[in-house]
């Protein structure tokens, strides 16, 4: 009795590990898979962007009063996803806690598609 039930078990966990090996092989087939040929790829769609396309608006005066502690809001790049993050590395971010660290004190970083990134100057928050 005991046997069978073993060999029942046995069964079921290989169907079902059948089963969840082929539905992870199709939602994964729709990831972008990051050869050496979709790499190339991707620098050829980063290096026909036309970064003089993007409009740059004029810059208003700025009648900003002393900083707030509880009011100021701050727009713009507060964070920048490495690939310890799971969404981000599903699309291929492969940047690690170094090269943020790096970014964050407007150095350069490449991306693996080979787009080239770098801030204006380093990342503050105001104090």
């Amino acid at each position: 009795m005991k046997k069978n039930i073993g060999i029942a078990l046995v069964l079921v966990v290989t169907v079902l590990s059948i089963y969840g090996w082929n539905w992870y092989q199709e939602k994964s087939s729709k990831i972008i898979r990051l050869t050496p040929e979709t790499k190339k790829a991707l620098k050829r769609e980063t290096d026909a962007q036309r970064e003089d396309s993007i409009v740059k608006p004029e810059p208003l005066s700025r009648g900003i009063t002393s900083p707030s502690d509880e009011k100021n809001i701050y727009f713009g790049d507060l964070h920048i996803h490495t690939a310890l993050s799971f969404d981000s590395y599903l699309f291929g971010n492969r940047v690690g806690l170094k090269d943020a660290y790096r970014f964050a004190n407007a150095q350069a970083i490449t991306t693996e598609a080979g787009e080239v990134m770098k801030l204006n100057r380093p990342w503050t928050l105001p104090r």
